[in-house]
């Protein structure tokens, strides 16, 4: 029970139920994207998506991936309300992108409209391109978190993108580079 614990995306990946949230809207380059994604989330158990390289065991499976089944993935259109208070919640889109993130959207402290970023504290951080990674408590279920990956550009929800690794704390990144 972490209400106030500080952290990455690493706190979801728990042991407590987890599912993976992909949205449906958008163009089909933005739901090819963030379907890949979420599979490309569901075949490790760390929020960093790595793609299917590297070091593979002697049974073809990457050392990043699980070995046996994958983490359960959902569109959007498809997650009950059950499902909100089961789970943690790694949601990929927007809130265009994804009904799920559009039904908590004015409860988070950030948000990714109009080709900017803008903060809670009025902070704004404009510009093409752009992505962001929140840990987060889930505003339909407290007791839990969500992780959300969202950017006008679907080339950010990619395996091996920039967000999820950084959110996982594998490393920092300045610029809009994913």
């Amino acid at each position: 029970f972490r209400l106030h614990a500080p952290g990455a995306a690493s706190l979801l990946y728990d042991g407590e139920p987890l599912l993976i949230v992909y949205g449906t809207k958008g163009s089909a380059a933005e739901q090819g994207a963030m379907r890949a994604a979420a599979e490309a989330a569901s075949k490790s158990p760390i929020p960093a998506w790595p793609d299917d390289g590297g070091d593979k065991g002697v049974d073809g499976v990457p050392h990043s991936h699980n070995l046996y089944g994958q983490l359960a993935t959902k569109a959007d259109t498809d997650v009950t309300d059950a499902d909100l208070a089961r789970c943690h919640i790694v949601l990929i889109g927007t809130s265009a992108e994804n009904s799920v993130v559009a039904r908590i959207a004015d409860k988070l402290p950030v948000r990714l409209e109009e080709g900017a970023v803008t903060c809670s504290d009025g902070v704004i951080f404009p510009g093409k391109g752009l992505a962001l990674g929140l840990v987060y408590f889930n505003p339909l279920a407290e007791d839990r978190l969500i992780f959300w990956v969202a950017s006008n550009d679907p080339a950010a929800y990619a395996a091996g993108s920039a967000i999820p690794l950084v959110m996982a704390g594998g490393g920092a990144i300045s610029g809009n580079a994913f």
